[in-house]
């Protein structure tokens, strides 16, 4: 349930926002709210998740305009809601001029329609920017994904250790792949090796946290690991299938 305070708040940065668009004649750039107005761009997206979305409630907008709009709105000086000559272009490409809070508004987007990591095929679905445009913005995906305030690394080993919970043991490579959300080549990438990323997982165990602060090292170890492990690694595995495959069982009454 929202708060008051919220609630009130919410209000206040509208009657702020109405009023800088009545001043000004027209609609502010997030630099520009941060220099005129008394609450800052941040506190926008904060409250109504991106600058669209706070002038959509502030009631400022042409009722036809769409997210996609708004730079032209805003590189135009845009006409706003009840201007008889308002004109929303609807040409999109290299004319418009891509924003970095709207494309990490669609990477928020994407990781709360999906309820995971967004990928770049995800843009693949009406997206107006593409891989190689977060990449000339961000410098790399995983880059963009962290000014998203997404991060990666905790949500894999916050699935990794949701799948081990379920197994009763850490997962092998094919039932993370079979089980989890992401595949377990990813967790080799992003950590350096699998077993990085089971050792990630053991230490947060032991830590009762999982730090959102360190990075994926990079440097394989998985052979160096698995040499270590020897045979009561495979028959954990194996325990590990068996007790799954038994539970899923009894689930479907099949025992």
């Amino acid at each position: 349930m929202t708060s008051p305070d919220f609630d009130a708040q919410k209000r206040d940065l509208v009657i702020e926002l109405v009023a800088l668009v009545q001043q000004f004649d027209r609609l502010l750039t997030a630099a520009e709210i941060n220099e005129h107005a008394e609450y800052s761009h941040q506190d926008y997206r904060d409250a109504f998740g991106d600058l669209f979305q706070a002038y959509q409630s502030a009631g400022i907008l042409p009722e036809e305009a769409t997210r996609r709009d708004l730079p032209e709105l805003l590189q135009t000086g845009s006409p706003t809601k009840g201007d008889e000559n308002t004109t929303v272009g609807s040409a999109h490409g290299n004319e418009e001029e891509t924003t970095r809070d709207e494309m990490i508004a669609e990477l928020n987007q994407i990781f709360a329609d999906k309820g995971k990591l967004p990928y770049p095929s995800d843009l693949r679905h009406g997206s107006r920017f593409t891989h190689a445009d977060y990449q000339d913005e961000f410098g790399t995906w995983n880059e963009a994904l962290a000014a998203a305030g997404i991060n990666k690394r905790t949500e894999l080993l916050t699935e990794l250790q949701r799948v081990k919970d379920e197994l009763g043991e850490l997962p092998t490579q094919s039932e993370m792949n079979d089980l989890g959300a992401y595949s377990a080549t990813m967790y080799a990438q992003f950590f350096g090796s699998w077993s990085e990323a089971k050792e990630e997982v053991s230490k947060a165990n032991n830590t009762s946290s999982i730090d959102p602060t360190a990075s994926g090292s990079g440097t394989p170890s998985e052979s160096d690991n698995d040499a270590k492990s020897g045979s009561s690694d495979e028959l954990g595995q194996v325990s590990s299938s068996v007790a799954y495959r038994l539970r899923k069982a009894i689930e479907e009454d099949k025992i």
